[in-house]
């Protein structure tokens, strides 16, 4: 019994970790786009960190878009970025 409260006490801090690295979403209007730099701004001052497996191309300033992202060393990195209806 004492093993296992101690494997779950040191569980603990890991799985604290896990609620970091979950998905978020952000809904706002592009203020800038950087192709180049891989950056999305919206206007509310939020920038992310976008892969080039998506292609910002299609959007533009002043385009309302959904953004799904997760935190990683501090930096809001997108896992996909679609147009808000």
């Amino acid at each position: 019994m004492r093993k296992l409260i101690a494997a779950s006490l040191v569980a603990l801090p890991l799985l604290g970790g896990a609620a970091f690295a979950a998905s978020q979403s952000d809904t706002g209007v592009i203020k800038h786009i950087n192709v180049a730099k891989g950056t999305l701004q919206l206007a509310d001052g939020k920038t992310f960190s976008v892969p080039k497996s998506i292609k910002l191309g299609g959007f533009k300033p002043s385009e309302k878009v959904v953004v799904n992202y997760t935190m990683a060393n501090g930096k809001m990195l997108a896992t996909s970025v679609t147009a808000a209806k």
